[in-house]
């Protein structure tokens, strides 16, 4: 299997739950994470405490519900230094990321989707 040392991981509903949990053991794997969820509270607690345990990450508040933000998202600058490797959402809706960093509505049924980049 491919080291994930230095790729990104992009995970909406981050900021608890099984999107934290995913973000926590990509992070453990060397993975960069970008921590995304609606709650900017809830977001940074998440963001702190994964920084505490030494995870490259950082949050980016973001409603999944509009495809704009989601977009916004996965562009290459709110993707620190690497590309997206997983595009993980975690609250019933999920996208999938092309070579063009866009992301395509797969439908409510799927948790994860990996990148195809």
């Amino acid at each position: 299997m491919d080291s994930l040392e230095s790729k990104v991981a992009v995970i909406t509903g981050a900021a608890s739950g099984i999107g934290l949990g995913m973000a926590r053991e990509f992070g453990r794997e060397g993975m960069r994470v970008v921590l995304s969820d609606i709650s900017e509270e809830s977001l940074n607690h998440a963001v702190i405490e994964l920084q505490s345990d030494g995870i490259e990450c950082f949050g980016q508040i973001t409603d999944v519900r509009s495809g704009v933000a989601v977009e916004a998202l996965a562009q290459p600058l709110s993707i620190p230094s690497g590309r997206c490797m997983w595009f993980a959402t975690t609250p019933g809706l999920s996208h999938s990321v092309g070579s063009g960093n866009s992301p395509k509505r797969t439908g409510p049924g799927r948790s994860t989707s990996v990148c195809g980049v």
